[in-house]
């Protein structure tokens, strides 16, 4: 893809996981702040020099309300290796098709006591993943 459909598609993955995340609107995203690559700037959200994002790590106590989303929210985050939530109120289960995400390093998931259930057998799919902190 061309930079510009590749921004359009980081854009609309980083909004669609705001919506699954943050139903009370916490966080100031939004596709007019974050058009041409202004979603670098977002909170909680790093990019490599190209404009691609690499890593969401938020932590927001109880402001935070959603569900973790399915893989398929991150299709368009291929340069994504670190997803962090910390002290957030997201309910759910862990995705089993995180377990798809090859590219992630490093999944933090800390100070959820919500997020129930067992660690999804499909995870064994994440080969590159490095670090693994479930609390």
């Amino acid at each position: 893809p061309s930079p510009s459909e590749s921004r359009t598609a980081q854009l609309r993955s980083l909004l669609d996981f705001k919506a699954a995340v943050d139903k009370q609107g916490a966080l100031a995203w939004s596709a007019e702040k974050g058009a041409n690559a202004g979603y670098c700037g977002f909170t909680g959200v790093t990019c490599d020099t190209q404009g691609n994002v690499t890593k969401i790590e938020l932590s927001f106590p109880d402001e935070l309300r959603g569900t973790l989303p399915p893989a398929s929210v991150f299709k368009g985050l291929t340069a994504l290796t670190v997803i962090s939530l910390g002290s957030t109120s997201v309910t759910g289960t862990l995705p089993s098709d995180w377990g798809t995400l090859a590219q992630l390093e490093d999944i933090r998931i800390i100070f959820h006591p919500r997020i129930t259930g067992p660690l999804p057998d499909s995870w064994a799919g994440l080969t590159r993943l490095k670090v693994l902190h479930l609390l």
